[in-house]
Parts: structure tokens; sequence; C-alpha cells
């Protein structure tokens, strides 16, 4: 009998695990988490699209929407002038279903209401933000995210 070799295919995706940094152990969902209590104390806890305040228990929980995504930008992250909050009706049911970002068209209603909500030189700042090439990865200095993070929530705090 005949020997063959074994065909394997790619096998099973594994899992990606959020990383761990340093000692301590921080990973991106603990920044995450600070990210958007950082946002929600910033724009009153409403959606900035139809003011609705939280209601969880009616498919509205409050979240922090990137106005240009993480995947495809992720040097922006964490930048706190990129993330809006939205409730879930407006975040799925709007904003991802038009669409915004690299595969969008530049002049579709998302933009347009950006454009008039935060206003036209917001928007230079971050698209000029969003153009500039990062070679490869962007190095993050977690510590330092947390620690601006952290200062911005409390900023937002001590100022109510």
């Amino acid at each position: 009998m005949r020997r063959t070799q074994i065909r394997r295919g790619p096998g099973p995706k594994r899992r990606t695990t959020l990383r761990s940094v340093g000692k301590r152990g921080l990973r991106l969902k603990d920044l995450d988490k600070i990210l958007h209590e950082v946002i929600l104390t910033r724009d009153g806890h409403r959606c900035r699209k139809c003011n609705a305040p939280p209601q969880p228990g009616r498919g509205n929980a409050l979240q922090a929407a990137h106005v240009y995504g993480k995947l495809a930008h992720p040097a922006m992250r964490y930048y706190l002038p990129n993330v809006i909050t939205l409730c879930q009706r407006c975040h799925f049911g709007w904003w991802h279903k038009v669409g915004f970002g690299r595969e969008a068209a530049p002049n579709n209603e998302v933009r347009d209401w950006c454009v008039l909500t935060l206003g036209p030189d917001y928007m230079q700042a971050l698209d000029a933000m969003a153009g500039e090439r990062s070679q490869g990865k962007p190095k993050r200095d977690m510590r330092r995210i947390e620690a601006e993070l952290r200062e911005a929530l409390n900023a937002d705090v001590g100022d109510r």
C-alpha cells in the first residue's frame, strides 16, 4: 500500500486574545471601557444624533462610535475627537448601515451629518489625521493612553 502525504487545510481559526501589557495586565478591553466612560461623560450621557437618554432595556443603550473606524485607522482608536456617543439604534441601524470611512463615499449621509453636527473645521482636522499614513501597526504606549483617558475622565467629572 502506497502512503500519500496528508493534505491539511488552514485548520481552525485561532481565537485572538486581547494582549496584556506589563505587570498589571492592562488590556485593550480595559482601555475601551475607560474610553467608553470618558465619551459618555463628555457627551452628557445622550445620543448625539437623536438626543435620547440611555434606556438599556429598549435596545438603545449608549455606545462609543468611532468616526474613523478602529480597524481601518488603528492610530485613531483612542483619539477622543474621533469618538462620539450614539445609541444602539443610531449606531447600528444608521451609522453602520450608511457607512463611513475608507470604503464609503466622501459625500454620504453620515459625513454630511458629521460636518453639520461637529463642524467643518473639526472634520477637516479628523480627515487630516486619518489621511496620515502610519508605517505598519502603530506602536502604542498603553500606560500613557490609560493615563490620558483617566485624566480626561477626571476633568469631565470635575467640570460637572
